[in-house]
């Protein structure tokens, strides 16, 4: 694969596990409008090789596809979106292969969503002017723009990947902020709605869900998505626990998710130890 030339790379635009705020974000209250779906199992939780198609120039995924130089030929990527802290992009030639944005982002509850949400907005949008203005980029994998105006390359039109670890919670906050700030979507319910339709096991945090419909409320002044629901579905959705159960369990980890799960997981396996 030959190397670009023209390519802007990001490096070092990175944000650390520290958060603006030091507390999980309180879920809005019950009283807003919420959506008749919830969340459910995940199908394939661990498919982290295959990239998900969003919007004709936005894929979602894991951080093994981000590595496999071949799928990314295949799928046209230009511009890869990285938003992991302990997945670093591949060194090397793929930097000068593709634009790259990493943003260092934690998978906590306390992370604070503004400076990535901010980036990868800028990052995406940029290939969606490019790809709906028709501009073609050196095909993925090589060449530069004057290669390809000579036709020794293959141009295509830019495509973005955005990428954490499993393309399953960080990356997918992303791409629905994206989606809502673009207004793609009429509300955050629906666009957390597209975005599982075509990924179907998303489990953005419900911290940066609820960091989401903060950002609702400043583009449209309603909230759409009941974030505490939100949080109690996916807990019994993945575990097949009862809602008072989720509820119980979540209030008592101060709706903090992960505890939450983990305690979950303790007392499912307790209840089937003792049958």
């Amino acid at each position: 694969m030959s190397v670009a030339s023209n390519t802007h790379v990001s490096t070092d635009t990175k944000t650390t596990g520290t958060a603006a705020a030091a507390t999980t974000p309180t879920p809005p209250p019950s009283t807003t409008t919420t959506s008749t779906s919830k969340p459910v199992a995940a199908p394939n939780s661990k498919d982290w090789g295959t990239a998900y198609q969003i919007l004709p120039y936005l894929y979602l995924a894991g951080v093994k596809v981000a590595h496999n130089a071949a799928q990314l030929q295949q799928l046209g990527i230009t511009h890869i979106c990285n938003v992991t802290c302990d997945d670093p992009s591949p060194a090397g030639a793929y930097k000068t292969e593709f634009s790259v944005l990493e943003v260092a982002v934690d998978d906590v509850p306390e992370q604070d969503m503004t400076r990535a949400f901010q980036l990868s907005f800028e990052f995406i949008d940029g290939v969606r002017a490019k790809y709906e203005s028709g501009t073609a980029t050196a095909a993925t994998g090589g060449g530069d723009a004057k290669a390809a105006a000579a036709g020794t390359t293959s141009p295509t039109q830019p495509k973005c990947l955005v990428h954490c670890s499993a393309g399953i919670s960080r990356s997918a906050s992303c791409v629905i902020h994206f989606i809502l700030r673009s207004k793609l979507q009429p509300s955050l319910t629906a666009a957390y709605e597209h975005v599982k339709k075509c990924k179907p096991n998303i489990e953005p945090q419900p911290s940066f869900m609820s960091q989401l419909s903060a950002v609702e409320f400043t583009l449209t002044g309603k909230r759409t998505l009941d974030v505490q629901e939100y949080a109690i579905g996916l807990l019994t959705g993945t575990l097949g626990i009862n809602t008072a159960k989720a509820r119980e369990i979540l209030v008592k980890n101060k709706w903090d998710y992960k505890a939450s799960m983990a305690a979950a997981y303790n007392a499912v396996a307790l209840a089937a130890a003792s049958n």
